[in-house]
């Protein structure tokens, strides 16, 4: 099985969906999925993405490539249509506004997290009560165990990468062990537990250095 990070769907490029709808694959520093996907869809003599993708210099020479191959630069760019406040689909929409003045749209629901970004106002503050509301409270009991279970196996490590307390961890329903699982599940397993220690040191509980695979330790 080819591994979710690895493969010919990575490569720079534009590649066509539909007439007037473009896929463009920008890169992703220090981890795994090693891409993310940006659709380039042609609006009049510009262009609007939908998600922007990293603000780092290497996605930003490959978002430049992939719009001139299309006829394109940055600066025909319309509007961003973000999906959700993830920094390889927001940030570099950011730059993009703060650049040429491209319009940055995002849905209301992630207001919360963007005041988190901009370190204004209480972190997650309705994300608990949502999943409760919409029949889902097993996963705030989930994820508030899964917290716990980061934060004891990089207290036992010391120092530990995400793949690291990811080896720590059980995982599915009949808890398995991480190296049991298929490379798509195991992909799974790290970016979940990468976001719990992004939480974890965002709320002071942990350290993080500034390796480009960095290592976690307690605070």
């Amino acid at each position: 099985m080819t591994r979710a990070g690895v493969g010919e769907w990575t490569r720079e490029g534009a590649y066509e969906v539909v007439p007037g709808i473009h896929r463009l694959p920008l890169p992703m520093r220090g981890d795994s999925l090693r891409a993310v996907n940006v659709y380039a869809i042609q609006d009049g003599a510009g262009v609007a993405l939908v998600d922007a993708g990293w603000a780092i210099p290497e996605a930003r020479q490959v978002l430049e490539k992939s719009l001139n191959s299309i006829g394109h630069t940055c600066a025909d760019v319309t509007r961003v249509i973000v999906t959700h406040a993830h920094v390889d689909h927001y940030t570099l929409g950011v730059w993009l506004r703060a650049e040429h003045g491209t319009p940055v749209l995002v849905g209301r629901g992630e207001r919360d997290s963007l005041e988190w970004l901009a370190g204004a106002g209480p972190r997650h503050r309705h994300q608990c009560e949502l999943l409760r509301r919409a029949g889902a409270p097993h996963l705030t009991e989930h994820h508030r165990r899964r917290l716990e279970q980061s934060a004891d196996a990089v207290a036992r490590l010391g120092a530990a990468t995400v793949a690291e307390v990811a080896a720590e961890l059980p995982w599915t329903r009949h808890r398995r062990a991480f190296a049991e699982l298929d490379d798509f599940n195991s992909t799974l397993a790290v970016f979940e537990t990468s976001a719990h220690l992004a939480y974890l040191v965002a709320e002071g509980a942990l350290l993080a250095d500034e390796e480009q695979v960095p290592k976690y330790r307690v605070g």
